[in-house]
């Protein structure tokens, strides 16, 4: 199953969305379906990573979008939503084999809520947070909203900071209206358990290398 395919045309009931494509990083115009490639530019803006191509991300992590969407990029399409955007597994493949291609000191790791110990998942957030981690965090839109549908929007926030259990979320796509939101921690781990995903980790390698986690293998 393919886990990011948003957001499709029938999911802008769900969402205001730019039209035609969405505006973030640099003025930069992201199309449908590039939650995962936004994300990964804004982390390694952030982290101080020289990139000076970003229209090139979504092709090189292999995102599609749905035929008869906004397609800039000249990305390869997709005949459904379920088969648009790009999985979780592939994903963390290809953004690891980016970062190791262009930043050495920086590592891709993503933890399923499902996977974490004790469910002590808000304390590896926030260790993660604490320990200048880019964190992302993969929801079911539609249960974020509370505008369930019987579809599954799936996407890909940044997680700015996390106060008293409240986590500010923002949408480095631009696919989202408004783009910054205020969550509790609940609604976000009932929209991401919904997801069956997790957190979206990148850093050094002792840094993702969290408790209450799976050992994080150090660099051969």
């Amino acid at each position: 199953m393919r886990l990011f395919f948003l957001k499709s045309g029938r999911f802008r009931h769900l969402m205001a969305m730019v039209e035609n494509a969405s505006l973030t990083v640099d003025g930069l115009r992201w199309p449908p379906q590039c939650c995962v490639p936004a994300f990964l530019y804004a982390a390694i803006i952030e982290l101080g990573i020289p990139f000076d191509k970003p229209e090139q991300l979504p092709a090189m992590l292999g995102v599609r979008v749905v035929r008869n969407e906004a397609n800039p990029f000249g990305l390869l399409t997709a005949e459904t939503t379920e088969s648009a955007g790009i999985s979780a597994a592939s994903a963390a493949k290809a953004i690891e084999i980016f970062l190791r291609n262009n930043a050495t000191t920086l590592r891709f790791r993503h933890i399923r809520l499902c996977e974490i110990t004790l469910g002590l998942c808000e304390d590896v957030l926030r260790e993660a947070l604490r320990r200048k981690v880019i964190v992302g965090i993969g929801v079911d839109y539609s249960i974020l909203s509370g505008q369930q549908s019987g579809e599954r929007p799936l996407h890909v926030f940044r997680v700015s900071s996390i106060e008293q259990s409240t986590l500010t979320l923002f949408d480095d796509s631009g696919e989202c209206e408004p783009r910054v939101i205020d969550v509790s921690w609940d609604a976000a781990e009932h929209a991401t358990v919904a997801a069956d995903d997790g957190l979206w980790l990148i850093g050094s390698v002792p840094s993702l290398q969290l408790p209450y986690t799976l050992p994080y293998p150090e660099d051969d």
